[in-house]
């Protein structure tokens, strides 16, 4: 096996091995695993569909690069091989957190050939012993297609589109995709400030045509796809600049918020679960964890199914109303 150099004295150093550590591991499988190394060559790369994207110059300018200065000789191990290792794990790796918080990827050879929808029927974690467990967040019929989310089923489908797109090299069509509604739930969705209509994007199906206008249900007014983006972008910075810990912040944000979003918008929804463990926590607004779970359950039912955020969700109404009585 290679012998590298690795400055342990610089932070840089450091920082940036925390980053290629997997891919070192990866790249070394051969000789340490290759069981494990033939596991892992059957999973996608996407190396073709990388070529001249910035996701493959970043890999090239951080991590190829790194790697040459640290001593990985490029006659035993070419640059392509990296970028297939890059690829493998930007394509299949899962994010976990240990019991300590502390957040890492990882690669599950068999689990990452579950396909993906935004409406999953599973959910996985990891256990103790590193293992990872796909539990049932539906009621599954026999002979019914198993799916995880490879996003965040709280995400926007912009934010969505984007990672798939970037990451994964596909679009989604589930049905919760192929529904401007998103299956009733209008989660991207934001208000048209003249009639108050809720404006809605029509299903992406060609991964070249991600920027068709949004239109309103009430009065059809259209809008660029640009300018929704911009909301969302102003959003994103306005909320960085609240305080996530305050009640009374969060509450005040929320209400000019609803000026603009729809009310089950994903950024309402995750500011009123936050309202909600804040509350909990503090063991006050009983009355107000009830109207806010009222809000969350349904929706999250509808998009997650029996998932660990909604039992949280049903737990603290149950708590809050036990306390009203």
């Amino acid at each position: 096996m290679q012998k590298l150099s690795i400055n342990t004295e610089s932070l840089e150093s450091l920082s940036k091995l925390t980053v290629a550590i997997l891919v070192l591991r990866c790249l070394f499988l051969p000789q340490t695993d290759p069981q494990d190394w033939s596991r892992l060559k059957l999973l996608q790369d996407h190396v073709e569909e990388r070529k001249d994207t910035k996701l493959q110059k970043l890999c090239q300018d951080f991590l190829v690069n790194y790697l040459r200065d640290i001593g990985l000789n490029r006659n035993q191990i070419s640059d392509n091989e990296i970028h297939q290792v890059c690829g493998i794990l930007d394509s299949n790796a899962f994010e976990s957190k240990t019991l300590d918080g502390v957040e890492s990827r990882a690669v599950f050879p068999l689990s990452a050939m579950v396909n993906s929808s935004c409406l999953p029927n599973m959910t996985h974690v990891t256990r103790k012993d590193r293992k990872m467990v796909f539990v049932a967040s539906r009621d599954i019929r026999e002979g019914q297609e198993l799916f995880i989310c490879y996003t965040g089923t709280r995400w926007g489908n912009i934010t969505q589109r984007k990672h798939l797109l970037l990451t994964k090299h596909f679009l989604c069509r589930c049905p919760r995709c192929l529904d401007p509604t998103e299956c009733g739930t209008f989660i991207s969705s934001i208000k048209f400030p003249v009639c108050e209509g809720n404006m809605v994007q029509e299903a992406q199906r060609d991964s070249n045509v991600c920027n068709m206008p949004w239109h309103c249900q009430k009065c059809r007014y259209e809008m660029e796809h640009k300018k929704v983006v911009a909301i969302e972008t102003m959003i994103g910075k306005m909320l960085k600049l609240v305080n996530k810990n305050s009640t009374h912040h969060l509450e005040q944000v929320s209400r000019k918020l609803k000026r603009v979003l729809t009310s089950h918008h994903y950024i309402l929804l995750e500011i009123y679960m936050n309202l909600v463990t804040l509350y909990g926590n503090n063991k006050e607004k009983h009355e107000r964890i009830v109207e806010l779970c009222d809000i969350l359950i349904p929706v999250l039912q509808k998009l997650e199914g029996s998932s660990k955020a909604v039992a949280f969700m049903l737990i603290a109404r149950i708590g809050s109303q036990v306390s009203i009585c």
